[in-house]
């Protein structure tokens, strides 16, 4: 199993029209970054046309490559563990995967998913990211992952950023939790589990709610009586961290290219930036939407080359 895995999730418009993001960032983890471990696509309803598991581990030239589709249907199937969920989901309810995503690739090494089971025992640790992100320096994951990630009773739980306090929204009136950054997420199978748990099913039942006001719900219940907190949380260590893409700086390791970022750069530069990884990230052929990474800032109608 190794100790690591890398998990993504497509829903949405990232499971449809703007599906070879997530094509770019794993073939980009791959062929950049030199990952050659196991790497999971969770999928939602739409993808299944866009998101191939044969298509990307030809695109990646990895056999490590594992999609699963239909997440909902797989948690729908675990109701030991995920019970009294919503008929229908919200958008935000997606980012449950970032705390079931030990169940369901343990599944998927376990009794399979669909008739698929990935070979030998899962991961140790699953590290989560969001699919508008790309590699872009030559053999930086190899290098992050030989940087210890210490799990046990003191860090159980690691998430882009952690102050152990209460930040309340919308100015003070709102729930706790802006003090949590969860775009990053690092899990351990066994030590992380708990918590993990708590924080889909709170994403699950309440997918209008913000991930780190679910997240900050869960690890503030597991709290003991005395008021000690029992599942230890921590910021990740800054190699693990993703940077926000800054077009006047030169690129980090994992860049999150977000719309907002996409924006303040302007589409061609944006595009000066994807054409420089060379890159050939392209949804599957059966995929209604065309559309690669020279596209990446144009939302909805992406130009056929």
């Amino acid at each position: 199993g190794g100790q690591f895995g890398f998990v993504f999730s497509a829903t949405d418009r990232y499971a449809a029209g703007m599906a070879y993001r997530c094509v770019a960032a794993i073939e980009s983890l791959v062929k950049i970054g030199g990952w050659s471990g196991p790497i999971y696509m969770m999928v939602g309803p739409k993808g299944r046309d866009c998101l191939d598991q044969a298509h990307l581990r030809k695109v990646t030239g990895s056999d490590n490559v594992h999609v699963v589709h239909e997440f909902y249907s797989v948690l729908r199937g675990m109701p030991t563990v995920y019970s009294e969920l919503p008929r229908h989901f919200f958008p935000g309810s997606a980012k449950s995967v970032k705390g079931a995503m030990i169940d369901i690739v343990g599944l998927l090494h376990g009794e399979g998913i669909n008739g698929t089971k990935a070979s030998g025992p899962p991961p140790e640790v699953l590290i989560f990211h969001d699919c508008d992100k790309v590699v872009a320096r030559t053999g930086c994951i190899e290098e992050m992952v030989r940087v210890p990630l210490p799990f046990g009773p003191e860090k159980r739980f690691y998430v882009s950023h952690m102050e152990p306090k209460c930040i309340r929204a919308k100015n003070g009136t709102g729930p706790c939790g802006n003090n949590l950054h969860a775009g990053v997420v690092a899990v351990h199978r066994e030590w992380s589990l708990p918590i993990a748990r708590a924080w889909a099913l709170e994403q699950l039942r309440h997918g209008k709610r913000y991930d780190r006001h679910t997240l900050w719900e869960a690890w503030n219940n597991s709290r003991s009586p005395d008021g000690k907190t029992e599942w230890k949380m921590a910021s990740l260590p800054p190699v693990y961290q993703d940077s926000m893409w800054n077009v006047e700086l030169p690129p980090s390791c994992i860049n999150h290219v977000s719309g907002g970022r996409c924006k303040d750069a302007g589409q061609k530069r944006a595009r000066t930036f994807m054409r420089s990884l060379c890159l050939g990230a392209r949804p599957h052929d059966k995929c209604p939407h065309d559309g690669s990474t020279e596209d990446w800032c144009g939302w909805d109608s992406p130009s056929r080359r």
